[in-house]
């Protein structure tokens, strides 16, 4: 059975009482969605669910792939992205790869597995240099997984997790990416702060956004001039390498998602488009089939980092 429990949900502030709006209480905009969702009884028997979809995703520049995804969630605590790459590098071959993204209760979920040529876009993590800095970054990293298991499973569930609370208050009417909406803040125990945006007339969860970095790509090659009569003759040093953070002094950005295509399955109403945004890149498209609710998910899935 799910847990959820919220730590707040505060009255709007800053309204005059000709503002105020009945739907602006947060509460209520929870149990309105919770109700459209299938309601309290049919959300809490959920224990655990599984769905698999498409993923396309913008990786800077000109180069886009499509992925195969699959999202495994056994509640509380135990939520994993997989996701399965395939890239045809012309003369190279093919390069395949798949990915373990997520989280067993505190313990990170981290895993690539791939053949062929180097897959794209490559994932490299400095080294740490002490045992206490590493475990600093694996801690960093799954408070990351936990931030991506809020913005998955909020608008399946719409009240937060007892495993990652979150204090709530409204924020009345305001306009969102997809129209009018009622928006609730959002606050996590470690201070990142989301906005929740129901869709007024249907009460489902239409949009979160939030303030972060932006996504920074680079690429660094080596150009070879080659002589049919001499061979090699010229040859450039690759790029200079990026540093530490490359993100550091750029601004942040307000990221979206958006929450299309609510359809039911086993009797709830979930989304299964989901597109993540920033302006000026339309960064991921998740496109979900049929949501399995309360299946037997092999423990393996969850297997953390060693």
């Amino acid at each position: 059975m799910a847990t959820v429990g919220v730590v707040a949900a505060t009255a709007a502030t800053g309204q005059s009482p000709a503002d105020a709006n009945p739907q602006a209480d947060a509460a209520a905009i929870l149990a309105a969605a919770r109700q459209a969702l299938g309601g309290d009884a049919t959300l809490n028997a959920v224990a655990s669910f599984s769905v698999t979809g498409s993923a396309q995703v913008d990786a800077g520049g000109r180069a886009t792939y499509d992925e195969s995804v699959e999202y495994h969630c056994q509640l509380p605590d135990k939520f994993v992205r997989i996701s399965h790459r395939t890239i045809d590098l012309g003369p190279l071959g093919t390069s395949s790869a798949t990915q373990w993204h997520g989280f067993n209760g505190n313990d990170l979920i981290d895993d690539d597995k791939s053949s062929g040529p180097a897959p794209f876009p490559m994932v490299i993590r400095p080294q740490a240099a002490t045992p206490a800095a590493a475990a600093a970054e694996r801690a960093r990293l799954v408070g990351l997984q936990k931030r991506a298991f809020v913005e998955f499973v909020t608008p399946l569930f719409v009240l937060p997790f007892v495993t990652q609370p979150l204090t709530m208050s409204s924020a009345g009417r305001v306009t969102g990416p997809t129209g009018p909406a009622d928006a609730i803040d959002a606050v996590g125990t470690d201070g990142f702060t989301r906005r929740f945006l129901f869709d007024p007339s249907t009460h489902l969860l239409a949009a979160m956004t939030w303030m972060d970095k932006p996504i920074v790509t680079a690429s660094s090659s080596q150009m070879v001039m080659v002589s049919p009569q001499r061979g090699t003759v010229g040859m450039s040093s690759p790029g200079p390498l990026l540093p530490a953070n490359p993100t550091a002094g750029l601004p942040d950005v307000q990221w979206q998602l958006v929450f299309t295509d609510y359809r039911v399955d086993d009797g709830v109403k979930w989304p299964h488009r989901i597109a993540r945004s920033y302006p000026g890149r339309d960064y991921e498209l998740v496109r979900l089939g049929k949501f399995r609710i309360n299946p037997k998910i092999n423990a393996s899935v969850f297997k953390p980092v060693k």
